[in-house]
């Protein structure tokens, strides 16, 4: 097992430090957040960073259940 290091990512312009012991991973999940967020900010037409952010956890959260 490697040691988790902190990877850097970005989500909607801000940077984010991820303690992983799999960058790859991260960063591929943090493109997938983006992307959500991304489609719901283009969608709604929603500006406040926390409403979308909440409407892409619902998405997301959907979609894993589903």
């Amino acid at each position: 097992m490697s040691a988790a290091r902190s990877v850097a990512v970005r989500i909607q312009g801000h940077e984010y430090r991820i303690r992983s012991e799999d960058e790859e991973t991260i960063q591929r999940v943090a493109r997938y957040v983006d992307a959500t967020m991304t489609r719901v900010r283009e969608r709604t037409k929603t500006v406040d960073s926390r409403d979308v952010a909440v409407l892409a956890a619902l998405n997301l959260a959907k979609d894993l259940l589903a």
